[in-house]
């Protein structure tokens, strides 16, 4: 039994495989592009895939040169034996793939990280957009704590201006003022004339009398 596991250990310590891989560091969304692997310490052909997921689910597509087609990353690529694979992501987002490599039982896997549609003005954008957000809740807060109210603009569409007609007024100026007089106003203002005309006219009528 004890040999059994050292036999266990040795065995996976002789199946593990170095593998190189050169992927392009950012690219674009529905971007074809290309990795390049590199086994370095074994001949045999392994069916191959690029595994990258979102939630669980493939977001990339890769190229089957035997069946001259793209179909998704999820499904291996049987028995290849070239060095580069064709590839597109059909998310954007920042991702940490693995290169799979089985053939039997044997399974081997290579990780590395990749940034799809997300370039340094998107982020950017984000940021500037999280400011103003940020920046406008401030203001909000500061309304609500200061209680400033702005007032209501009233609009009045189609507004009209009237003139009002009076029949018994004298508009009269004087300095350059103009003033409103009614019928009243000035029959009062010469009533004191009339009277002291009356007056005159009584004392005549009664001198030519006594005479």
């Amino acid at each position: 039994m004890k040999y059994f596991f050292i036999i266990l250990i040795l065995a996976t310590i002789v199946s593990s495989l170095e593998v190189e891989i050169n992927c392009p560091k950012e690219v674009e969304v529905e971007e074809e592009f290309k990795c390049s692997f590199e086994i370095l310490d074994s001949a045999e052909v392994y069916d191959v895939k690029i595994d990258i997921t979102k939630d669980g689910s493939s977001v990339a597509r890769i190229f089957d040169p035997q069946k001259n087609d793209w179909k998704s990353a999820y499904y291996y690529l049987s028995e290849f034996s070239e060095s580069e694979i064709l590839l597109k992501i059909t998310e954007e987002g920042k991702y940490s793939p693995l290169l799979k490599l089985r053939k039997g039982s044997f399974r081997e896997s290579v990780g590395f990280d990749i940034l799809v549609g997300v370039s340094s003005s998107f982020e950017e954008k984000i940021v500037e957009e999280i400011i103003d957000e940020t920046q406008e809740e401030e203001a909000l807060k500061n309304l609500k704590e200061n209680k400033i109210v702005q007032p209501e603009k009233i609009i009045l569409k189609n507004e009209r201006s009237f003139d009002v007609i009076s029949l018994n007024a004298v508009f009269v100026e004087e300095n350059s003022t103009l003033i409103y007089e009614s019928r009243e106003a000035r029959n009062f203002k010469y009533l004191p004339y009339v009277f002291s005309l009356f007056l005159v006219v009584v004392i005549v009528f009664l001198l030519w009398e006594k005479f």
